[in-house]
């Protein structure tokens, strides 16, 4: 049986659909209340029924500032930013305070709220409490950071803020805050979780460690002490703690794991910027990793000529082969310059890390610093008493008297000359080209640079179309000097091929997901000790290159929680960097452009819809995936892709 609807009836069956189109949100899932408090499962964060609930968060700036309130409410209402919020797909916010503004309290500059006169004369709690209010009332989570403990601009190496407490803000005062905040929202369900504090790293003059036990240093103890005070006013709230290294390794937790009082109630925090700073900063400022490749490339070809030149001129001249005494020093020494050079390489990134990360540099490049520098001199001691001391010594036949003994023609290589030897011998008489049947063995053999112009003879001279000598002449001071050449070539060819190689996957997938997976990523991996959800609390971007799609890219594989950084159109800042890496202050603080916010400076407008376009497809689990094409060429010098 067969039915016809009417035009009326047909509209009457699609109205549901087209008011689901029109009222469906897109982006994240906002989280059912009725099914909380979360915790996690595994590498999830799941609710009361173990359904996975991903955080789609972005951050809102501004309260942990001076001017303690976030960024925004000066152009557009509270309670209408709060639901821009939500439309643009997100399910949580990550809102930072700072420990200072807790305990002052300070009023709000009446200009940093004009559009929101109702807030007009209040302190920072009750606008913060405002703001939680607004949010939550829109359906959305929120996540509570200790983003600071002296008001003011985050973050660099020089500042005393990377420790969780200062001379001014004690562990008490840290903690103090921590646990109040989670008394005043404890009756708000969607303030789900505490990220107790922002970016841990090393300071000048304290270094911080994971597991030692140092109540001083150790992170791990002090987030486990914070973390079990915040569960002891409400245990159904998560406790989020940051990595070591501005928030960047997790290494440590293979070895010594965080574990609170109430389980299931851990999630560990990263964010990314030396990455950031390598695939992007770098090669849009000063030199492109596209530049380094092209000019290695071309480097290694030239090389290459001169290597096969140099192999060609030993062919002819009948692959003369150094004594061992000369082999093994010449080895001994050019591996004592590259283990130095080792040795130079992993002491900078020594002193690199060390100025904010000593768990990495005292992990993995302290060690191989003085593994290297042990190697080097231990070879060039080889070298030095090889050609001071050996039977066959290498220094010149004039300085090597007495120790060097008389070597004979039967003892050195290519003694017995050939007929094309003899021949040689008499052409060369002219050029005082002669072979003596007894010599001291000097820097190889004998002194002399003999073998050049043989060399020469037999590659462009009057001897180049003949047959290649089937005796090479003896080994001599200038035969020595072209076998360092040849060395020297070799290496920098391995030397720039390496070079050319990094450069080409520095910027790729492959390496973005071999960096993380190394430290972090192994933390999402089921089964382990340490397994545990891992939250991307900030990363940005305002070029759609190749940084910005391997970071969807790897966030979307993983399918990792994350939190873009930030939603403001304007940052808060103090003072800019020099061109000598100095922070420079300015008279007052104030507000800039920000280049990374997700919204134009009247925090309505979307800065670069490619970026919520891609950032809305993370939002959902399992994730559909963004775009894997370049749309542009790769990391070219200035290039503002997607701009």
């Amino acid at each position: 049986m067969h039915f016809r609807l009417g035009p009326l009836a047909f509209i009457a069956c699609l109205s549901p659909l087209l008011a689901l189109s029109a009222d469906e949100r897109q982006g994240a899932r906002l989280v059912d209340q009725s099914l909380l408090p979360l915790k996690t499962r595994g590498r999830y964060i799941v609710n009361t029924q173990n359904e996975r609930v991903k955080w789609a968060c972005i951050n809102w700036a501004g309260a942990y500032s001076k001017l303690a309130v976030v960024g925004g409410l000066e152009v557009q209402n509270l309670d209408k930013l709060a639901g821009r919020i939500k439309d643009l797909g997100f399910n949580c916010v990550r809102l930072c305070y700072s420990t200072q503004n807790f305990f002052q309290n300070p009023i709000v500059n009446n200009s940093e709220i004009a559009a929101n006169p109702q807030l007009s004369g209040q302190h920072f709690l009750q606008i913060f409490d405002s703001t939680v209010k607004a949010l939550t009332d829109q359906g959305i989570m929120v996540i509570i950071n200790n983003h600071l403990s002296s008001s003011g601009w985050c973050c660099n190496v020089k500042q005393a803020e990377g420790f969780w407490y200062t001379p001014e803000y004690s562990e008490k005062m840290w903690i103090k805050s921590l646990v109040d905040l989670t008394a005043r929202y404890k009756s708000n369900k969607l303030v789900v979780a505490y990220d107790i504090r922002n970016e841990p790293h090393d300071i000048p003059g304290r270094q911080m460690t994971w597991g030692d036990g140092n109540e001083h240093t150790d992170w791990a103890a002090a987030a486990m002490r914070a973390g079990n005070a915040v569960l002891a006013e409400n245990p159904d709230v998560l406790i989020v703690v940051s990595a070591l290294c501005f928030c960047m390794d997790l290494r440590p937790v293979k070895q010594h794991q965080i574990t609170f009082d109430v389980p299931n109630r851990l999630v560990y925090e990263t964010h990314n910027y030396i990455e950031f700073q390598m695939a992007t900063l770098m090669s849009n400022k000063w030199l492109s990793w596209k530049g380094i490749y092209d000019s290695s490339v071309q480097l290694t070809w030239i090389l290459l000529v001169l290597f096969v030149a140099s192999l060609y001129i030993w062919f002819r001249l009948g692959k003369p082969w150094p004594p061992r005494c000369t082999l093994l020093a010449s080895a001994a020494a050019w591996l004592s310059i590259l283990a130095a050079v080792g040795a130079i390489i992993c002491g900078v990134a020594f002193k690199f890390y060390s100025s904010y990360c000593s768990f990495v540099a005292k992990t993995y490049f302290l060690p191989y610093t003085i593994f290297c520098s042990v190697l080097s001199l231990s070879l060039l001691l080889f070298c030095i008493i090889g050609c001071r001391y050996g039977p066959r010594g290498i220094l010149p036949t004039e300085g090597c008297n007495p120790i060097c003994p008389e070597i004979t023609d039967d003892e050195t290589s290519g003694s017995d000359l050939d007929s094309d030897l003899q021949n040689l011998k008499g052409s060369m008489e002219d050029s005082s080209v002669a072979w003596s049947g007894s010599v001291k063995a000097g820097i190889a053999g004998q002194a002399g640079y003999k073998s050049w112009r043989i060399a020469l003879d037999y590659t462009i001279g009057a001897h180049r179309h003949s047959d290649r000598l089937t005796k090479a002449p003896p080994w001599d001071r200038g035969m020595f000097i072209m076998a360092q050449f040849f060395v020297f070539v070799s290496i920098l060819i391995v030397g720039f091929s390496g070079l050319a190689s990094f450069a080409h996957v520095a910027d790729t997938f492959w390496y973005m997901r071999f960096t993380f997976d190394s430290k972090w990523g192994f933390v999402l991996a089921e089964g382990y000790p340490y397994t545990a959800p891992v939250w991307m609390g900030e990363f940005g971007q305002n070029r759609r290159g190749a940084y910005w799609l391997n970071m969807l890219k790897y966030l979307a594989e993983r399918d990792v929680d994350f939190a873009y950084w930030p939603l403001n159109g304007r940052k808060y800042t103090e003072g800019y960097f020099d061109s000598s890496s100095n922070f420079v202050f300015y008279d007052q603080p104030k507000w800039e452009d920000e280049q990374f916010g997700l919204l134009e400076e009247d925090s309505w407008k979307v800065r670069d819809t490619w970026k919520l376009l891609d950032i809305q497809a993370l939002m959902s689990s399992p994730i559909g995936g963004p775009p894997e094409d370049y749309p542009c060429e790769r990391q070219v010098l200035g290039n503002a892709c997607g701009n």
